[in-house]
């Protein structure tokens, strides 16, 4: 089905939009939110609640391009979640992923922990990690787990927003790195 038709059907409430809009784009939808939400878990969570809104209460009415307007409405599901859950919990739900230390806090969609790893052996690799890494890592990554702004993690540690973002992703994927080197050597020495 051609996007044109597609959001005239969405907008009908047509049964059989709804499939295609499933099988062509839901997996584009999910990729999104994964990347801006850091779980594919809750990305989902975030997409299906979406199209179920879509399916039982308010049809989309798409202007302009299909992909454009689910980008958007992605986008705008992920912060509703996000709300959410800081309203329920009193904190954000990114801000215990994408950082390491020994009470855990590597634990999410940065670093899985292996079945046959023990919680005790899988802390010590990430505190190991973790320790490996350079002070500017360390800053910058507990900088992230902070509930404020980027641009306001930004001027915290005098960069601009873009080097705070590039120097985030980096540390990210020192961390990723050197956990994967502690578990080689764990394994190695078994």
């Amino acid at each position: 089905m051609d996007d044109p038709e597609l959001a005239k059907r969405l907008a009908a409430r047509d049964p059989e939009a709804l499939a295609a809009l499933h099988t062509q784009y839901v997996p584009f939808m999910l990729r999104y939110a994964t990347r801006l939400l850091e779980s594919p878990e809750a990305a989902e969570d975030a997409v299906y609640e979406l199209l179920a809104k879509w399916a039982l209460a308010e049809p989309p009415t798409i202007e302009g391009p299909v992909r454009a307007y689910l980008l958007r409405s992605v986008y705008h599901a992920v912060v509703d979640a996000v709300r959410l859950e800081k309203e329920q919990t009193g904190h954000h739900p990114r801000s215990p992923s994408g950082v390491a230390g020994p009470d855990r806090r590597i634990r999410g969609a940065l670093v899985q922990q292996h079945e046959d790893e023990t919680d005790e052996e899988f802390d010590a690799m990430c505190a190991q990690a973790y320790a490996s890494l350079s002070s500017g890592d360390r800053e910058v990554l507990e900088m992230a787990t902070r509930n404020m702004t980027t641009k306001d993690k930004a001027k915290e540690m005098n960069k601009t927003d873009n080097a705070f973002n590039k120097h985030l992703h980096d540390a990210r994927g020192r961390l990723v790195k050197a956990v994967e080197k502690a578990r080689a050597q764990r394994a190695q020495a078994t």
